[in-house]
């Protein structure tokens, strides 16, 4: 089954992101059970907030380069926005962020 292919994926160093949209109102999401890496998930789609929910195991997220897409640059094209990862130096408010903020939920 999936987490047998993930397994597999995993033991050859491949990143395991799982969309757990469809899954989450039904089961409890459990990383280690299911062989994954990042699951992510959005409330909106079982009722909830309009608000992503991001999970990972210890380090991977460090391991990976958010980036963000800005507005058109002076060249036309849009710029790429690199903030690398959260630490004391680098203090984005969180470059995973995927754009407005959750309002109803405030």
């Amino acid at each position: 089954g999936m987490t047998e292919v993930l397994k597999r994926a995993g033991e050859v160093g491949a990143l395991r992101y799982l969309d757990a949209t469809h899954f989450t109102p039904h089961r409890r999401v459990d990383l280690e059970a299911l062989n994954g890496d990042i699951v992510a998930c959005s409330g909106y789609k079982f009722c909830g907030p309009h608000m992503g929910v991001l999970g990972a195991r210890p380090g991977v997220l460090d391991r990976l380069d958010p980036y963000k897409v800005g507005a058109r640059g002076p060249g036309g094209g849009a710029d790429v926005l690199h903030y690398g990862p959260p630490s004391e130096g680098n203090c984005q408010i969180s470059p995973w962020e995927m754009g407005t903020l959750c309002y109803e939920a405030l």
